[in-house]
C-alpha cells in the first residue's frame, strides 16, 4: 500500500465551513467596533468644542467684553477655526476678541467622510453638520445664550 499525502474533500470541505462561521461572527463585531471609535471621536470632538468655548468665554471676559446681558452672544465661529491653520492667539480689541481656540484639520481625516470637505460649509450659526465615514450625520449644536454643546447622530450609535 502507497502512503497518500494531503487532505481529503470532507476535511477542505470542514476547513472552510469553519473559516466562514467565524467570517459570520467575527465581521460584524469588527463593523461595530469602527461605529464606536466614531462615537468616540464625535465624544471628544465634542467635549474639545466645550473646552473651546470655555477659553473663549474666559478671554472674552478678561478683555472687559459683555456677554449676554448688552453684549452679543458667543457663538460657534467665535471659538473653531475652519481651516488647516494652527488656533490663532486671542486678541483684545475694546471689548471683543479675534481668534480662535480649536482647529479642525485633525479631525477631518479621522472622522469625516470627505476628509478634504471644508467646515466651514458645515456650520450654520451655532449648528454643525458633520458626514461621518460610517454614513452618519452627526448634528452639533451650540446654545450661545446658555453655552451647552450638545449632539445627536442620525442613525444613533
Amino acid at each position: 500500500m502507497h502512503k497518500q499525502d494531503g487532505f481529503t474533500m470532507i476535511e477542505l470541505v470542514m476547513v472552510i465551513v469553519i473559516l466562514g462561521i467565524l467570517a459570520a461572527v467575527a465581521i460584524p463585531r469588527f463593523m461595530d467596533m469602527r461605529s464606536d471609535a466614531e462615537k468616540s471621536v464625535v465624544t471628544s470632538l465634542v467635549g474639545s468644542l466645550r473646552t473651546a468655548r470655555g477659553l473663549a468665554y474666559s478671554k472674552l471676559v478678561l478683555c472687559g467684553g459683555l456677554y449676554g446681558g448688552g453684549g452679543s452672544p458667543l457663538h460657534m465661529g467665535h471659538f473653531v477655526r475652519l481651516d488647516n491653520n494652527p488656533p490663532q492667539e486671542f486678541t483684545c480689541t475694546s471689548g471683543s476678541i479675534t481668534g480662535h481656540t480649536m482647529g479642525f484639520d485633525g479631525i477631518r481625516d479621522s472622522l469625516l467622510l470627505n476628509s478634504s470637505a471644508d467646515i466651514l460649509d458645515s456650520i450654520s450659526g451655532d449648528i454643525m453638520t458633520l458626514n461621518t465615514k460610517t454614513g452618519r450625520t452627526v448634528t452639533i449644536t451650540h446654545d450661545s445664550t446658555a453655552g451647552n454643546i450638545t449632539w445627536v447622530a442620525t442613525p444613533s450609535y
